[in-house]
């Protein structure tokens, strides 16, 4: 393989040389006499690089678009790469200094690793498939970088099944350049699913191609992984599942703060097995906080961002925020369904600045539908993309988790189940016309009818609705047992469980949805089981998961912070509790959480935040119910107040009254070492003691129940 790769690459070398001696550059001619060379993409985009390059600066008037067409089994990928050529020719903005870049080849030895094929570049890096020397010649990916430090701090902090991972960062003084080493998973990206899916200009049907083409790309590179069934059925679906697990990749990285700002096909990487991994953030930057360098690829670029990159004075105030990677997966998704840019090819010999001016211009009249450029396409599939590529970022989707979600509906047994009736209604209607007596119509019925898990899950949903969650988990259980393995028909039986009272179960199912699906939801009932059993630990990770991929709810920052308490970590108890009193002030369990934690805090002499708790147990108590437990709670921080000598007495006398009256135990209350021992000597102490019990103690409910809806959504 080594040794095939070396002459390929010779063979290239010495054509490029004689190009630029003086011979007269013909890259379709070069391949028809050297057919060995189609097997290698590398090989064909840089002898069609090098050949658009030299015709260029011949004075040739070459467009990129026109001059693409002529290799239509690389359309895509050769586009990228004079993308690059033309954003590198103009004023990108980016601080790269007047020193010309020595960039290392195929064959060199850089870093302590041995380059062994390229295997794409850009303006500001060279990417490579290398062996580390050092750990038994590991098969590596390499990005060679003068700006690699900042991608690779970014990189680090990230840790997601479709965000490439860092294995380590090396810098060699001598060349400046930095180098980013990755695990080897391929050289496919979007870009090859492109070019094998829309080489006859048509959309593909199966999505067994998106496969395909990475298999006739890489095929040194081996994923056992089980390949998804999304890619058994269309190819919409395809890359549907592929735009929902990118769309949580970008869920995650904006939970961390992290905005990617340069999504397109090509820096999505696909495993064998049809994983897409995200790539390359170099310009990434923190939300909400200025970046050092600014660019992007202007056919997916939101007008936000095009108007910060060109620094145009009639937009600005438009900020970039994770909206505006929206914009971008919008664009992805729209040219892998339509095999067509969604505002059209980047306009011909035009400085940058007004080529940005005129995408601004497409943008604003909106793209073409991708129903009528891929009948595939449905309606409701078109809306999700659209409104990705809204100008007005307030009108794309909430969040990437929210698009996820979406996505991820859109893919479900029961919508595919309906989108397949509607395709096939003229096929259904037609069969009920010719089928005569009722035994055909009876077939025809069954035919169309949902399919029998369905049914089950739909019966289910509707006993659950109306409360009898034993039957409603039979029927769910039906579904799950005719094969129905959706994160949607496990989240059920964890709801129908939970509300049981069956919380170890309910852990079971609720696992088993979080493994098909990223919802936040999911993570907030799992973290709710765990606390209502005394796993707070365990809690407290699944609460930080779903706040990780953005969701976020009043009760979910009330039981992360009741579980922190629990644990002993007073600071983060007291950040979730404040969150949560601040998105719902009428969440009794929040102010009740917040005065227990001023109450530990002050027993352990940090008695900063007393007043505080006073302020929140009596908030509790009034929003009600009042339970023996507030008025106890209430007396002792009064009790604990009355040590900065403040008198608190008829405070703590009067809530110990209540507490009593509604069934606290007076065992120990009269103990000289316990809370309220100060209080022994006073004469209305007796008379609290002998308060008549009034009603049996109810429990205070310190954790909010999650939403007992089945839509994950």
């Amino acid at each position: 393989m080594v040794q095939q790769q070396r002459e390929i690459d010779r063979l290239t070398s010495d054509a490029i040389s004689r190009w630029r001696g003086g011979e007269t550059p013909n890259t379709r001619k070069f391949l028809d006499h050297n057919p060995e060379l189609l097997q290698c993409k590398t090989a064909v985009l840089d002898l069609a690089y090098e050949e658009y390059c030299l015709r260029r600066d011949a004075g040739d008037r070459l467009t990129p678009s026109t001059y693409c067409e002529s290799f239509p089994g690389y359309r895509k990928s050769l586009m990228r790469l004079l993308e690059v050529h033309e954003y590198a020719e103009s004023n990108s903005g980016f601080p790269l200094g007047d020193k010309p870049v020595q960039w290392p080849i195929a064959g060199d030895v850089f870093a302590g690793f041995e380059l062994l094929e390229e295997l794409g570049r850009g303006a500001f890096a060279r990417v490579f498939r290398a062996s580390e020397t050092a750990l038994g010649k590991r098969a590596v990916a390499l990005k060679i970088s003068r700006l690699g430090f900042k991608e690779a701090d970014t990189l680090g902090k990230l840790s997601h099944t479709n965000i490439v991972s860092v294995h380590s960062v090396r810098s060699d003084t001598a060349s400046g350049l930095t180098a980013i080493c990755m695990p080897y998973l391929g050289r496919s990206t979007l870009c090859d699913v492109l070019d094998a899916g829309f080489a006859d200009g048509h959309p593909p049907e199966r999505a067994s191609i998106i496969l395909q083409a990475v298999a006739e790309n890489d095929i040194d590179a081996n994923d056992t992984r089980p390949v998804a069934k999304s890619y058994r059925g269309t190819y919409v679906s395809g890359v549907v599942h592929i735009g929902r697990q990118i769309a949580e990749a970008l869920a995650y990285t904006h939970a961390k703060g992290i905005l990617h700002r340069d999504l397109k096909p090509s820096n999505v990487l696909l495993t064998s097995a049809g994983e897409p991994k995200l790539l390359d953030f170099n310009l990434s930057a923190d939300n909400g906080k200025g970046a050092d360098r600014v660019g992007g690829t202007l056919p997916y670029m939101p007008p936000e961002q095009i108007a910060a990159v060109f620094d145009m004075q009639d937009r600005k105030g438009e900020s970039l925020s994770p909206k505006s990677d929206l914009f971008s997966l919008g664009a992805v998704l729209y040219e892998m369904l339509g095999g067509r840019l969604p505002f059209g090819d980047l306009p011909p010999d035009k400085s940058p600045e007004d080529a940005a001016r005129e995408v601004l211009s497409r943008q604003s009249a909106g793209p073409i539908s991708l129903c009528r450029t891929n009948p595939c396409v449905d309606i409701g599939l078109w809306k999700i993309v659209a409104d990705c590529l809204r100008g007005d970022p307030m009108k794309r989707p909430a969040s990437a988790t929210v698009l996820a979600q979406t996505l991820d509906t859109w893919l479900s047994d029961r919508q595919r189940i309906t989108r397949w009736a509607r395709l096939h209604r003229r096929r259904l209607v037609a069969s009920a016309v010719v089928a005569l007596g009722a035994t055909c119509w009876g077939g025809w019925f069954l035919a169309s009818r949902p399919p029998y898990q369905l049914r089950q899950l739909e019966q289910g949903v509707a006993i659950y609705e109306a409360g009898d969650y034993k039957t409603a988990l039979e029927y769910f259980d039906r579904a799950k047992g005719a094969g129905l393995d959706s994160a949607e028909v496990h989240f059920a039986r964890g709801q129908a469980l939970r509300l049981m009272g069956d919380y170890q179960a309910a852990d079971e199912a609720y696992m088993s949805a979080c493994k098909r699906s990223s919802d936040g939801l999911i993570r907030e009932c799992l973290g709710y089981c765990f606390s209502s059993r005394g796993y707070n630990e365990d809690a407290v990770l699944w609460y930080d998961q779903a706040v990780d991929v953005g969701y976020t709810s009043a009760a979910l920052w009330n039981n992360l912070g009741y579980s922190q308490l629990r644990i002993g970590r007073y600071p983060p108890a007291q950040s979730a509790l404040d969150q949560a009193k601040r998105l719902d002030d009428s969440l009794q369990a929040a102010f009740h959480n917040a005065a227990c934690l001023a109450i530990r805090r002050a027993e352990r002499g940090d008695r900063s935040s007393l007043q505080q708790g006073i302020a929140d147990i009596e908030r509790a108590i009034t929003l009600g119910p009042a339970t023996a437990q507030h008025y106890y709670d209430a007396a002792l921080l009064h009790a604990l107040a009355s040590e900065d000598a403040t008198d608190h007495t008829a405070k703590v006398f009067d809530n110990l009254r209540s507490a009593i009256a509604l069934g606290h135990p007076t065992a120990g209350l009269a103990s000289d070492k316990g809370p309220f021992g100060r209080f022994l000597s006073k004469p209305l102490f007796a008379d609290v003691l002998r308060e008549p019990l009034r009603r049996k103690r109810l429990a205070a409910k310190r954790l909010a129940p999650p939403p007992s809806s089945l839509s994950l959504h």
